[in-house]
């Protein structure tokens, strides 16, 4: 049996979006940026970032296909393959999935 995955605390992640990233991570996507989205956010809509390697992009994003559908906002949510450079901000850049949610899905069902 795998361990829990280990999920963040709520200071470092918006409080609207925080549901959405702990049903991620117990899904076993990798989250590694969030935005609730709105005035005074970095993001107009709730988005989410999911880090993966180059080489399993078409095979998470399958796996990530599969999850939205079943939590009922597949057609409401934007896909996009992101590679950010290397900066002195993200010193660890790497390539991402960012979600662009249009519609949460309900969390309170998981």
């Amino acid at each position: 049996m795998s361990p829990a995955p280990r999920l963040y605390r709520s200071k470092y992640v918006d409080p609207g979006i925080l549901p959405l990233v702990h049903a991620l991570q117990r899904a076993g996507f990798p989250t590694c940026y969030s935005c609730q989205g709105g005035y005074g956010h970095q993001f107009k809509r709730p988005t989410v970032e999911i880090a993966t390697e180059a080489e399993d992009r078409t095979q998470m994003r399958v796996a990530l296909g599969g999850w939205l559908r079943d939590m009922g906002v597949a057609s409401s949510t934007k896909f996009e393959w992101v590679h950010l450079t290397s900066n002195r901000k993200l010193p660890m850049a790497r390539p991402r999935w960012r979600l662009t949610f249009y519609r949460l899905p309900d969390t309170t069902k998981l």
